[in-house]
């Protein structure tokens, strides 16, 4: 059991620095998201998620509308298209749901954004990383939680 989870390190690590070689070289930035989901999320409700690639400028317009305004805004509905925008729906007890994404894109980050019912917190209900992640993300009863980066 100790030997793999060496092997499971060394392989994070080395995906980790690929994916930060491939960010660098050529304008494409990547990341990889696991989500993993608590027994029940957003009420026994379907938690409908948005991946959205950002540069600075878009990112601070993005981060404006915030995660409670994005849903019905021109923003997301009129303006973005895969593969800077992917829409995703989680149900409770979801386990390593993996999305590798990438978009020809200088200087991006990777805006996640939740629409749990009831909660109004921006904190709650977003989460920003940068190109070249590989992270796990929790969706737990009623927040977002970034457990590994």
């Amino acid at each position: 059991m100790r030997n793999r989870t060496r092997g499971s390190r060394f392989l994070l690590v080395a995906a980790v620095l690929l994916l930060g070689l491939v960010s660098a070289c050529g304008g494409t930035q990547k990341a990889l998201i696991t989500f993993d989901c608590a027994r029940e999320v957003n009420k026994g409700l379907l938690l409908s998620v948005d991946l959205i690639w950002a540069d600075e400028t878009e990112k601070k317009e993005i981060l404006l509308i915030g995660p409670e305004e994005w849903w019905l805004s021109d923003y997301r509905n009129k303006q973005l298209v895969e593969p800077q925008l992917t829409m995703m729906t989680l149900r409770g007890g979801c386990s390593s749901i993996e999305v590798d994404t990438s978009i020809q894109k200088e200087d991006a980050s990777l805006i996640i954004f939740a629409d749990y019912r009831g909660v109004v917190e921006k904190k709650f209900q977003q989460i920003v990383i940068p190109a070249g992640s590989v992270v796990t993300v929790f969706a737990g009863s009623d927040r977002l939680v970034l457990l590994e980066e």
